[in-house]
């Protein structure tokens, strides 16, 4: 009831809008009588309210669209997350695990340093102690000592008490200076922090070792242009490998590698080309400017040197000879000397100066294969996953027995 109820509405008010009055008098001859004017007036408020939102709402669109249209076309495949990227962190940041394990892998770590040393020392004075108990014992002038060489022919060393002795107290005397060099290092306070340090390093890269060896089994599937890439990093070559059933180019491989860096928040193994090149800009720049300070220098000194007098110095009767005319047996030689003796100024200037561009570190990127070639599955070590599998039969009696 209530859609005939509009339609015929709508109708009223079509022809009441469209269609010329008198026209409409004469086939409603009834249509003043009716209060239609006030329904028909409302009915075109409303549908002009509703065409004007319409429209607004299809130019917000038409505005925005265009906007986004052009962003598309100007952004490059080759600089995708580019900008995710440098707002990441290039250093390591632990998380609150980490740096409770931080500490206590640092002790542990100096704690073994100062053993082995210790060790190392107890170990050295039993060889002295030794070394001088063989000096006591050792009686005999001459010592007769069989051996065979590599062919099998006998050979008898003859060694006399004094030979002996001397080689012995050598042997001593190499073993306290390492002893003193062993036991100096542990009670200086500067050797100390030095090892400090270097437990320091050697813990947090330990902790880095077992981020990057989640790493193993994170990849990411990128849709390039010239096809899909399955991407994964390895720890043991520092690089990242990839699959792909087509050629792609270095620059999308950067793209790629991107990613991955971005979804598992490890930026510090991915190398920011453009970063390296400004790097090495500045630092040739620097070369430059060391090379031209060093250059001027050696003018002013030339320029010094012509302008104090020269000795005088006695001539020669004897004439000397080119290196070239002195193959001639003295006699002078009319002909040019080879054109590659001479050396051309400009050429090795210009290639002395020219700025060649040499990245000190790149990612690397290894090809594995086709996608068939990847393992979607993650291949599971028997002795972690069972450990009774790693027990020997020894350890196996021992628990029965228990």
């Amino acid at each position: 009831m209530i859609d005939k109820a509009i339609f015929f509405i709508w109708v009223i008010w079509y022809f009441y809008k469209y269609i010329p009055h008198n026209l409409l008098l004469n086939i409603f001859p009834l249509v003043n009588v009716f209060p239609l004017n006030n329904i028909l007036n409302f009915w075109d408020d409303l549908t002009e309210w509703d065409t004007t939102t319409d429209n607004d709402s299809e130019t917000s669109e038409d505005e925005t669209n265009p906007i986004e249209e052009k962003f598309k076309q100007e952004m490059k495949y080759e600089d995708k997350y580019l900008d995710d990227i440098r707002k990441l962190n290039k250093e390591w940041i632990f998380t609150d695990e980490e740096n409770n394990e931080l500490p206590k892998l640092i002790e542990t770590i100096y704690k073994g340093y100062i053993d082995s040393r210790l060790q190392k020392s107890s170990d050295i004075a039993k060889q002295i102690l030794e070394l001088q108990k063989e000096i006591e014992d050792d009686k005999d002038t001459i010592n007769f000592v069989e051996d065979t060489d590599e062919e099998g022919d006998e050979l008898i060393d003859k060694s006399t008490l004094e030979e002996r002795n001397k080689e012995r107290h050598l042997e001593i005397e190499n073993l306290q200076k390492e002893l003193h060099e062993i036991m100096t290092e542990i009670n200086n306070e500067e050797s100390i922090s030095e090892l400090r340090k270097q437990a320091e390093e050697e813990a947090t890269q330990c902790i880095i070792d077992k981020r990057l060896d989640r790493l193993t089994n994170c990849y990411v599937i990128e849709k390039t242009p010239n096809g899909n890439v399955i991407m994964i990093y390895q720890k043991d070559r520092g690089s990242f490998k990839y699959y792909s059933d087509h050629n792609i180019p270095y620059r999308y491989l950067e793209v790629v590698g991107r990613k991955y860096v971005k979804f598992f928040d490890c930026r510090p193994i991915f190398v920011d080309m453009e970063e390296e090149l400004r790097l090495f800009e500045e630092k040739w720049e620097k070369e430059q400017e060391v090379k031209k300070m060093k250059e001027e220098e050696k003018k002013m000194k030339e320029e010094d040197a012509k302008n104090t007098k020269p000795v005088e110095q006695k001539k020669n009767v004897f004439a000397k000879f080119k290196s070239y005319n002195k193959d001639a047996g003295g006699k002078i030689s009319m002909a040019a000397p080879p054109k590659n003796s001479i050396p051309n100024k400009s050429v090795t200037e210009n290639k002395e100066n020219e700025k060649v561009l040499l990245k000190e570190r790149a990612n690397r990127y290894t090809y594995e294969g086709k996608f068939a070639n990847f393992n979607f599955l993650q291949k599971i070590e028997r002795k972690v996953f069972n450990k009774k599998l790693g027990l020997s039969f020894a350890d196996f009696k021992r628990i029965q027995q228990k």
